[in-house]
């Protein structure tokens, strides 16, 4: 149980600090180290990242982190996008995605790294937002992904924000999206032991408290090498595990 309390601090500060990271930090977390079912941990993860998300929110809200003109143009292009991506991808073999996910992980871990994100840059247009946000939710639906993992690199590149102002912007449309697909999973809710989840939960909602505070004190350049860290490390296993499996496919 402290191993699971230590991973919710850790997800929780991830993504309050960025605004990222939350499901695909959260998710393996609950099944490995809380023993869940995996369509149990979907439903926790969705819980858990919905409630540090709106929690974690604050800070950046008071320290005028959010640019919510920015995240609806983002998310009027990435929504219609998803549901195209969803159906190109659905006959794709699942070796094949997963090596595209952890190759696009690694991708987005080098860009985040080498970007200098303390250097001005100007605003984007809100057309050129809703472009990204047609390719970021291309990527989603058709690699099954998203969140702040997408989202994050998407603001921080074309859509000119200082890396501050992705983590707060990010995290309220990672709220979006997990609320979103809580409606969904609202049947499982039932069946998932909360007296595990809970005290992972209970950290995580401390950890994002941390991280949000911390990012306005924090250089742009070292919030986003953590973010490139982190998602290089979990895109690197992913390549381990997957590149293998597509050997049959050769």
């Amino acid at each position: 149980m402290m191993l699971a309390i230590l991973a919710g601090l850790l997800t929780g500060f991830f993504l309050g600090l960025t605004g990222a990271g939350g499901s695909i930090l959260t998710l393996p977390a609950l099944i490995l180290l809380v023993g869940l079912a995996p369509h149990d941990a979907v439903a926790a993860t969705l819980v858990s990242v919905l409630l540090t998300a709106l929690t974690g929110i604050v800070p950046h809200v008071a320290a005028g982190h959010v640019r919510l003109r920015a995240g609806a143009a983002l998310l009027a292009g990435s929504a219609p996008a998803a549901l195209v991506g969803g159906y190109l991808g659905r006959d794709l073999p699942e070796p094949l995605l997963m090596s595209a996910f952890g190759g696009l992980m690694v991708w987005v871990a080098w860009r985040m790294w080498r970007k200098d994100h303390d250097a001005p840059r100007p605003r984007a247009s809100t057309c050129r937002l809703v472009l990204v946000g047609a390719g970021v939710g291309l990527l989603s639906g058709t690699l099954g992904l998203g969140g702040g993992f997408l989202i994050v690199p998407a603001l921080a590149g074309p859509g000119g924000l200082a890396m501050q102002e992705v983590a707060g912007t990010a995290m309220a449309l990672v709220a979006a999206n997990a609320g979103a697909g809580l409606v969904g999973a609202l049947a499982r809710l039932p069946a998932v032991p909360w007296h595990l989840v809970l005290p992972f939960v209970a950290a995580s909602l401390v950890g994002g408290q941390v991280g949000s505070r911390l990012t306005a004190r924090l250089p742009a350049r070292q919030i986003a090498r953590v973010f490139a860290v982190v998602v290089v490390v979990v895109g690197a296993e992913v390549l381990w595990t997957w590149i293998p499996r597509l050997l049959p496919l050769a």
